[in-house]
C-alpha cells in the first residue's frame, strides 16, 4: 500500500481530476404521507439502461475555508486522493472529495483514505466525519457503508428539480468518531 501524503495548497490549488463512473442502479426514493407521519424509503432499483456519470473534482476551491488535501502516488502519478474541510461550528470533518484511479480501485485505497479522514477528525476534536454522495453512486455507497458510514440526511432537489425522477438524489452520510460525543455546543 502506498503511503498517504499531504498535497500542499500552494501546489495543488485548482488541480483537477476527471471523475467518471457507470451505474446500473440507484436507491429509489419512495415517500408516503399518512396523517402527520411522512415515511421515506430508499429502495434498490435498476435503471432501464446503464448511466454514465462524469464531472471534475478540483482541489482547494475558495469556498472551503479549512480545506486539506492528501494523496497516494505510484512513482509520480497520483493514484488516490482525499480532500477534507473542517466545519468548526459543528465539529464535523467533511470529506469534500474522494477519488481512486481506475487501475487502483478495489485495492484498499478508498478505505485507507476514509481511515485517514477519521484519524484527522479525531486529531482535530471533530465528533463526526460526513460526506455527500448520490443515490445512484452505488459503488461508493458500498465503500462508505463498509467503512462505518450511514445515511444521516438527503436532499431531494440538490442538483436539479427532478432529482428523484432521475434517480440522483443527494445523500449525506456520516460516521461518528469513537470517543467523541456531541457536547451540545452547536450554534
Amino acid at each position: 500500500m502506498k503511503p498517504i501524503v499531504s498535497l500542499p495548497k500552494e501546489r495543488y490549488q485548482g488541480f483537477r481530476i476527471p471523475i467518471q463512473y457507470v451505474t446500473w442502479e440507484h436507491l429509489r426514493i419512495e415517500q408516503d404521507a399518512i396523517g402527520g407521519v411522512t415515511e421515506i424509503r430508499l429502495v434498490p432499483t435498476r435503471f432501464p439502461a446503464p448511466k454514465n456519470k462524469s464531472y471534475e473534482m478540483e482541489f482547494y476551491p475558495p469556498y472551503y475555508e479549512h480545506a486539506e488535501a492528501y494523496g497516494a502516488f505510484d512513482k509520480n502519478d497520483l493514484i488516490a486522493a482525499l480532500e477534507v474541510n473542517e466545519e468548526t461550528w459543528n465539529k464535523r470533518l467533511r470529506v469534500t472529495e474522494l477519488w481512486v484511479a481506475d487501475a487502483w480501485r478495489r485495492k484498499g485505497y478508498g478505505s485507507l483514505l476514509l481511515s485517514h479522514a477519521k484519524r484527522l477528525a479525531k486529531e482535530k476534536g471533530c465528533r463526526m466525519v460526513i460526506l455527500e454522495t448520490q443515490s445512484c453512486n452505488t459503488a461508493s455507497l458500498e465503500l462508505y457503508r463498509k467503512n462505518g458510514f450511514s445515511i444521516v440526511g438527503l436532499d431531494l432537489s440538490c442538483y436539479q428539480n427532478d432529482d428523484v425522477e432521475r434517480g440522483e438524489v443527494r445523500l449525506e452520510l456520516g460516521c461518528p468518531i469513537e470517543g467523541r460525543e456531541n457536547d451540545g455546543q452547536g450554534q
